[in-house]
């Protein structure tokens, strides 16, 4: 329904460029919007221990742009990221790590704040566990110490069902949907 449909992400499986070929106003753009991925992968190749600032770049925006919906990444983004410090820069400690994804998370969510357009963000925001019984055993933030408002609309999601990765738990994440109002935009 829109003139021009952008995908942005770090990666688009061949599936998903697949399935948008139908659609002439549909393209994909690959890159990492943290800004973080390839400065802290320069910082270890060249011997230096520091975490880059995430200052996102979200593409393709300008002052046509009608809507921004942000899908099932807030509490990813920090993921692979994390992973590499843990892996190259063992000196850090946990929370120093967690600070540095919290930073991250943050930069994101500030970002889609600041768009002249309309934005929806779609994110988990909690996850818990719980046992055969259904009691839960374990809850916690999918996005660190970023506080959301409360969503527009909710649910759960079972990722991970009783016995698919584990036989003692399942794993459920409670995902929110937000109508976030571009900055530039007057609203009645």
């Amino acid at each position: 329904m829109f003139r021009d449909v952008v995908l942005a992400d770090v990666v688009h499986l061949p599936e998903v460029r697949k399935r948008i070929r139908q659609y002439k106003n549909a393209r994909t753009i690959q890159g990492d919007i943290t800004n973080v991925a390839e400065t802290l992968f320069w910082n270890v190749q060249q011997g230096r221990n520091e975490l880059p600032v995430s200052k996102p770049t979200i593409p393709e925006i300008d002052a046509s742009t009608g809507l921004v919906i942000s899908l099932n990444i807030l509490s990813q983004l920090s993921t692979i990221p994390q992973d590499y410090v843990r892996k190259k820069l063992p000196e850090y400690d946990e929370e120093t790590i967690a600070a540095w994804c919290d930073q991250i998370h943050e930069a994101h969510y500030h970002a889609l704040q600041a768009m002249p357009c309309e934005v929806c963000l779609i994110a988990d925001h909690e996850y818990v566990y719980k046992n055969k019984e259904g009691s839960v055993i374990e809850q916690g933030s999918t996005i660190g110490s970023l506080s959301l408002s409360r969503p527009d609309a909710s649910w759960w999601w079972e990722i991970a069902p009783l016995g698919s990765a584990s036989r003692h738990s399942s794993k459920e994440l409670h995902v929110g949907a937000w109508h976030m109002r571009g900055h530039n935009r007057d609203r009645h």
